[in-house]
């Protein structure tokens, strides 16, 4: 998108249009594109004024710049605040895909979410539904047959990145931006850091968040359009889950791990039927407070395996059906599972679950009448997962219950990585157990199992 400027009745000042040089005061010109506003002055702008409309534009639009960003306040050049500097290094690298939210009060620019307005030239993206340009920010794809989940989410599912203040809030003190610009790097993932984070991968390209005034408001970050269709595929919400990563400074070493809120999607309106499509990836309170004095964060997506349960007791276990009108989160509650035993000394539960990323937190708990009560709550610290069964006995015990050690079960990897396995210690028959499993990003599992030995004969009756 270019910035065009006429002057009726006088020689173009600076002329960026491509429509080319004129002062035709009907500009009868043809011209193919997506015009979204037009100013008009009843005088000529001097150069400081032209240069703050521009920037005006540049922030509402989504409009990546050639020259500085300036905000609206300020009559001489000694006076104006520079918002973003593209001739920079550090910002001319990231000067790609450029948003700003916030405020600016003098020029009316209230922003409090802002969406990518274009992708590389891919005619499969140009010509169809994902097109920026020929899109609403907020529409849906079909919106006759179909209905967002979480309801009122249609968050731009046209454009790969769209930011924004929680609940539109916007910063308290006027003439503050974040601004947020990507370095245009490919968005194949890769693994990468497989040392502390086994079966990551990463897409190639980073943002910036530059956050100057050190705005403390939490956002939401959407990834959709053809971000999103590149790095997820039908069903992926079966075998992945996907992770915003932090770097430390400009480096590529990761600061945190934070998973996604949840799967945002179009279902049906037909309640006969199910099918839906996942069409957005969403994350809540997202912070990008400023330590001490630096101003820039850098992060990227990322994709780690899901962690989910696939038998107990060897019996396999079907992922849990999806509520239609709930959206997909990194929370898996299965329902309640009967286990009979005969031997009432031997009451255990193997678990067997997909690996997401180790460690992991077990919690066992016994539903007793005043709530629950602690049986097992471990933490594991694994070393070498290829070819060691590991016996954890580091635990933290509920001390209420028993000063003795308690066996806590065994945790075991097998060596192709596929799935670990759990056996909970010796549980009581006729209880009500919850066991929870956490993985190190805070995937999470959850299901009641429900302890139980064969009926008593009945005895026959005697004549």
């Amino acid at each position: 998108m270019i910035h065009s400027w006429h002057y009726i009745n006088a020689a173009p000042l600076d002329n960026y249009s491509v429509w080319g040089s004129t002062s035709d005061p009907e500009l009868k010109v043809n011209f193919q594109g997506y015009i979204p506003e037009l100013a008009i002055y009843k005088r000529k702008l001097t150069r400081l004024e032209a240069w703050k409309v521009k920037s005006y534009f540049d922030i509402k639009y989504a409009l990546t710049p050639d020259t500085i960003i300036i905000s609206s306040y300020g009559k001489k050049y000694n006076e104006i605040k520079i918002l973003w500097n593209p001739d920079l290094p550090v910002f001319k690298n990231f000067n790609n895909r450029l948003i700003a939210i916030g405020r600016d009060d003098q020029s009316g620019l209230k922003q409090p979410k802002s969406t990518t307005t274009y992708e590389e030239y891919d005619k499969k993206y140009e010509e169809n539904e994902y097109s920026a340009y020929h899109n609403d920010a907020d529409g849906a794809r079909d919106l006759t047959g179909l209905h967002f989940v979480p309801d009122k989410d249609g968050t731009s599912i046209q454009r790969s990145l769209t930011v924004g203040f929680e609940n539109d809030k916007l910063p308290s003190d006027d003439n503050t931006f974040l601004f947020i610009g990507d370095n245009a790097g490919e968005i194949a993932p890769a693994k990468i850091d497989q040392v502390n984070y086994k079966g990551l991968e990463a897409i190639g390209r980073k943002w910036l968040v530059y956050n100057k005034d050190n705005i403390k408001l939490p956002t939401k970050i959407s990834v959709s359009g053809k971000l999103h269709d590149e790095i997820y595929d039908p069903y992926d919400y079966l075998k992945k889950r996907y992770v915003l990563l932090k770097f430390k400074g400009a480096t590529d070493q990761i600061e945190s791990l934070t998973l996604f809120s949840y799967f945002g999607r179009q279902v049906s309106k037909d309640k006969m039927k199910y099918q839906f499509y996942n069409n957005k990836i969403i994350w809540n309170d997202i912070y990008w407070d400023n330590a001490a004095d630096d101003t820039m964060h850098y992060f990227t997506f990322g994709i780690v395996p899901i962690l989910k349960l696939l038998s107990l007791n060897n019996t396999t276990i079907r992922f849990p059906l999806i509520d239609r009108d709930k959206p997909i989160t990194c929370k898996i509650n299965y329902k309640a599972y009967d286990f009979t035993y005969q031997n009432p000394n031997d009451i255990k539960i193997d678990i067997e679950f997909t690996p997401g990323i180790p460690p992991y937190q077990i919690l066992v708990e016994k539903i007793v009448p005043a709530g629950k009560t602690t049986i097992v709550n471990l933490s594991s610290k694994i070393e070498d997962k290829n070819d060691k069964s590991f016996d954890n006995t580091t635990s933290d015990i509920d001390e209420t219950k028993d000063d003795d050690p308690k066996d806590n079960g065994t945790i075991k990897f097998p060596k192709d990585d596929r799935y670990c396995q759990y056996t909970t210690p010796n549980l009581e028959a006729n209880q009500t157990y919850v066991i929870t499993i956490t993985d190190k990003v805070g995937q999470e599992i959850k299901f009641t199992a429900n302890t139980k030995l064969p009926a008593a004969p009945r005895k026959k009756r005697t004549p």
